[in-house]
């Protein structure tokens, strides 16, 4: 039993590690995109972060705090297409320390080479950015813990027969 539970904070972790690094993500080339992260300001009024893409891999790219920011369109600069957001400059609206905002990630990628992907870097300064899981990954979660609980059940009774 002891080592189950082993095995299931080990998953956990790889999960939670694997969460943590994805402020940059992929995307295939000559594709529309949409993609949601969770973004947490440390302080209020403090948030400033950007989204950032090359202008040769991306024909647009914008962002939008849902419920809180309008949408910002990347604009280009030094060849990148950015669009930035800086709390401490907005006088409409307050974004609260602490509160977690859904950050929507929109962009259409320039056709490539195939297999080639347009790279999306999200910056952040006085907040912390992590991506909303896809409900796949929930259900393999789910799968994997139902296949280490029916793994322990057989054992148990292995060991009382």
């Amino acid at each position: 039993m002891k080592k189950i539970v082993q095995l299931t904070l080990a998953a956990a972790a790889v999960v939670a590690a694997q969460a943590a690094s994805a402020l940059d993500f992929q995307t295939a080339a000559g594709s529309s995109f949409t993609e949601y992260f969770t973004l947490t300001p440390t302080t209020t009024n403090t948030l400033a972060f950007s989204v950032s893409g090359l202008a040769v891999q991306y024909d647009s790219l914008s962002f939008e705090l849902l419920g809180a920011v309008p949408t910002i369109n990347a604009t280009l600069k030094n060849g990148n297409l950015v669009g930035a957001f800086n709390d401490t400059r907005n006088a409409s609206y307050v974004l609260n320390g602490g509160t977690p905002y859904t950050l929507k990630v929109t962009g259409t990628t320039k056709a490539a080479i195939p297999g080639v992907f347009g790279i999306v870097a999200i910056n952040t300064l006085n907040g912390s950015v992590t991506p909303v899981p896809e409900p796949e990954s929930y259900a393999m979660l789910l799968a994997g813990l139902g296949l280490v609980g029916t793994i322990a059940r057989r054992r148990m009774k292995k060991t009382e027969a």
